[in-house]
């Protein structure tokens, strides 16, 4: 690499370590509503909506589609990517796609692959758990898995589409693809009482530091900002 390119390198890697602060957004709206009635009242109001039970947990529209046919969706995107990306070694003209696809495959996995770590380690219940809605366990007795928000994350770590496109207009697009999963995916879980709020915007958090990070460290030809 000539030193005039490492310098355009570090220059875009530089200008996007710059958009890591808007991570502090989801993260202190998470505090808020950790700390607040907010979480609770939240969820509170979803359970009396539903008839004081989470009559939503097993719905079609809920658990067979947004949740389960929106995970495999999840999944399949990223095999295609990767597959794309393995063709990027054999088909000559996708040569120059190699580094964004790459990168796009890593930052989805290591995003859901965080997240998916800490609600083990974590040990937090989900809303359905509690016995204020109905089920057996305390907060903070340990046991759960349900924090950050797993499936929020499975859309929102679609956030890294934002380093992909070469134009602006497409990489704003890609972000609010992003935006859209994880906001889509957390409500369905809010309202089937797998989650509390904050555990969807700290995923949302985690998802936008990683997608970031992996941006900046793994940067491309011509790197922009969404």
């Amino acid at each position: 690499m000539q030193p005039t390119e490492g310098g355009a390198y570090a220059g875009r890697a530089s200008r996007t370590w710059r958009l890591l602060p808007w991570a502090l957004l989801p993260a202190a709206l998470a505090v808020l509503a950790r700390t607040t009635p907010l979480d609770a009242s939240l969820a509170d109001a979803l359970f009396a909506w539903e008839g004081h039970a989470w009559s939503l947990r097993d719905a079609a529209i809920t658990r067979v589609i947004l949740h389960d046919g929106g995970l495999m969706a999840c999944r399949i995107a990223w095999l295609g990517v990767v597959v794309a990306w393995a063709a990027t070694h054999v088909v000559d003209g996708l040569h120059r796609h190699r580094r964004r696809l790459g990168r796009l495959a890593l930052s989805v996995l290591v995003a859901t692959g965080i997240v998916a770590s800490l609600k083990q380690l974590t040990a937090v219940h989900c809303p359905w758990d509690l016995v204020r809605y109905g089920g057996t366990a305390l907060p903070g007795d340990g046991g759960g898995a349900c924090f950050p928000a797993g499936h929020a994350a499975a859309g929102y770590a679609w956030l890294a589409l934002a380093f992909v496109p070469s134009t602006p207009g497409r990489r704003r697009l890609g972000l609010a693809t992003g935006l859209a999963a994880g906001l889509v995916f957390g409500v369905d879980q809010q309202l089937r009482g797998a989650h509390f709020l904050s555990h969807d915007l700290w995923s949302a958090a985690l998802c936008w530091s990683v997608a970031v990070a992996v941006a900046a460290l793994w940067p491309t030809a011509a790197e922009g900002t969404p």
